[in-house]
């Protein structure tokens, strides 16, 4: 309740002068906080599942972004997740429900993320056969193809030992972003 539009623009238009990419979580509703992140977005993944009440969600939120706060359809990509033949509606449904194309989807492989995440290594790194996995990097690829091609498409060198930690990188961040 304490964090504002404001703040969020602050931070965010901090944060894009230390990475190349920015992800932020909003919450399912319109709210000042999560329209401003909105706003500064240039690329809004909106994600959804198979079923009939989620799909009346992304239309309504379809409606709003691109009606009431005059956001491009182009700025708006649906993802599927958990996506499965289980469950009767195809993504053929959702398209024509949504009014938009499916651009991206992500398997229903939760035995795959939760052996990876007792076991301490991200399924990126420790279960590359799986659909999951590649799945996860047709959605890397949509957010970030340069990135990707230098990559190889894979990510197989990812070393996370390396990564500078989360304090490391605030504590390198501009002092706007820390005061805020």
């Amino acid at each position: 309740e304490l964090v504002t539009a404001e703040h969020i623009s602050i931070i965010i238009s901090s944060l894009r002068e230390l990475y190349e990419f920015i992800i932020v979580d909003t919450h399912s509703s319109f709210t000042e906080v999560s329209i401003a992140a909105l706003d500064a977005a240039d690329l809004i993944l909106l994600i959804t599942t198979l079923e009939l009440p989620a799909l009346k969600s992304v239309k309504q939120f379809m409606d709003t972004a691109t009606q009431k706060l005059g956001y491009s359809p182009d700025k708006i990509a649906l993802v599927v997740n958990r996506a499965s033949s289980v469950g009767g509606l195809s993504l053929s449904d959702v398209e024509a429900s949504v009014g938009t194309k499916v651009v991206a989807t992500v398997v229903s492989q939760g035995n795959v993320a939760v052996d990876a995440a007792n076991q301490g290594v991200p399924f990126v790194i420790s279960n590359k056969e799986s659909q999951l996995y590649k799945d996860m990097v047709n959605l890397a690829t949509l957010i970030a193809p340069h990135a990707m091609v230098e990559q190889g498409e894979s990510l197989s060198d990812l070393d996370i030992g390396e990564a500078p930690t989360l304090g490391a990188r605030i504590r390198s961040a501009p002092a706007k972003l820390r005061a805020a």
